[in-house]
């Protein structure tokens, strides 16, 4: 899991707008507008302008009013995506009264959550589809838990396993898992194995 997969979970809310760039974030919808909207993001003047330096102030009450700049007017086969920026702009006009927050998408709060964290790691379950047994949804994580004590032991004890080694560790760690669990009525690794149609 990288930062990819963290930051889809993720969608910035604009307030001042000084933390969110227009083009490049999601605070809109669930994808950046230069995805969502890319005629209008390949005319755009400025693509690495934040929401703040889109708005322009109105009037004493500091009201804040859209000025999203082009390079020229939008073409006739343009002009059905720019009215529907425009009413997207219309209807979220940020307040100028609270900083930029990040929205955890997990959560109906919005609030990150630690707790929250296994439905990103479990989002992969029945990922094996065709195999209908459960075991198979432990695989996945299983070959990270297999991984992670394998880069423990070669960074903090200067010890590596080859890769029969890591496979015979996999397996049994595979086979523990699913007896803990009652997944299995295999009394040994190999049947437990034979079981999986992994063995010839």
């Amino acid at each position: 899991m990288g930062w990819e997969d963290f930051n889809k979970n993720c969608q910035f809310v604009v307030g001042l707008g000084n933390r969110v760039r227009f083009w490049q974030d999601v605070w809109y919808g669930d994808q950046p507008f230069q995805l969502a909207l890319p005629r209008l993001y390949g005319i755009a003047i400025d693509k690495e302008v934040f929401v703040e330096a889109s708005l322009s102030r109105q009037g004493a009450k500091d009201r804040r009013i859209w000025d999203v700049r082009f390079i020229r007017e939008f073409n006739d086969w343009e002009m059905d995506e720019g009215l529907h920026f425009l009413h997207i702009l219309g209807a979220n006009t940020p307040p100028i009264d609270v900083g930029d927050w990040m929205r955890w998408k997990l959560k109906p709060s919005g609030d990150f959550d630690i707790r929250s964290i296994p439905d990103l790691l479990f989002g992969w379950w029945n990922w094996l589809g065709k195999h209908s047994s459960q075991i198979w949804n432990l695989v996945l994580l299983c070959i990270f838990w297999c991984i992670w004590k394998e880069r423990n032991r070669r960074t903090f004890e200067d010890l590596d396993s080859s890769g029969d080694q890591m496979l015979a560790s996999f397996s049994g760690t595979l086979f523990d898992w699913s007896r803990a669990w009652r997944l299995t009525t295999s009394d040994s690794l190999p049947s437990f194995l034979s079981s999986l149609s992994l063995c010839n």
